[in-house]
């Protein structure tokens, strides 16, 4: 009985794999049974969050509006080197916070593997009034010294809500500031910013990597560095990229 039901169980089986490959069952089934690397985005509002994530996906993505803010909580998938990465994009405007807790709250029970914080040197874009931002061909001072301080205010907001394996520091706007990189790495790998991440995440491993999406003019206004070019930004998507697949490497290991 067995010998004349096996043709049948196995033509079944190949009928039902085509039909999973046709309608994209088939590739939804195997992700599901893939390990998932889930990682939170944090950062400020106008870091560059969203547009990081559209960029996993889109090397030549369109520009976000400086008025258009991410609301609630949105994941996204993309995959490097058959690992599978659910990114959570989160609100970043301050009166937001109620919202994102309860996001980062969610993200926890899912197993959280990691930690991508987006800064950009305090140079955050979204809705404000151009007079606030910008004097004369220079962007000002203080502007970037409340968003850097935004940016380290913001680690200890969400520290004591996790635990984590990893924290990514990406530095968003790299077209931007890129001819002062030397200062910008100081600032995140040796400076305030880094000291209160150790202090708060002594037993994460920590990472800081530039990142670049697009090329834009800040508020539309202050034109890029001279010194990067597409082949800067290739370079830094690469990196970015090969620091995650390592991370979901080591986490594959540890499980």
């Amino acid at each position: 009985m067995t010998g004349i039901l096996e043709p049948f169980t196995v033509a079944t089986s190949y009928e039902l794999i085509k039909i999973a490959k046709r309608e994209g069952w088939l590739k939804q089934l195997i992700d599901l049974a893939r390990r998932k690397n889930h990682a939170l985005l944090l950062g400020s509002t106008g870091a560059g969050k969203t547009q990081f994530l559209r960029s996993t996906n889109e090397i030549i993505s369109p520009a976000i509006s400086p008025a258009a803010r991410t609301e609630f909580a949105t994941v996204g998938r993309f995959e490097i080197n058959d690992s599978l990465f659910d990114l959570i994009d989160t609100p970043g405007q301050l009166e937001h916070r109620p919202r994102r807790d309860a996001e980062t709250k969610e993200a926890i029970k899912q197993k959280l593997h990691g930690i991508i914080n987006f800064v950009s040197y305090g140079f955050h874009e979204y809705g404000v009034p151009l007079q606030d931002v910008i004097s004369g061909e220079q962007v000002k001072p203080e502007y970037l010294q409340e968003h850097q301080k935004r940016e380290i205010d913001l680690i200890a907001e969400w520290a004591p809500l996790m635990s984590t394996e990893w924290v990514l520091t990406v530095v968003t706007k790299a077209d931007i500031w890129w001819d002062s990189r030397e200062t910008v790495a100081q600032h995140y790998q040796g400076g305030a910013y880094q000291k209160r991440l150790a202090r708060l995440f002594p037993n994460a491993h920590h990472i800081v990597r530039p990142y670049s999406s697009i090329s834009s003019r800040f508020y539309g206004t202050i034109p890029g560095s001279g010194s990067f070019d597409d082949s800067v930004r290739s370079a830094c998507r690469a990196e970015v990229f090969r620091v995650l697949a390592e991370a979901a490497k080591a986490g594959t290991k540890r499980k």
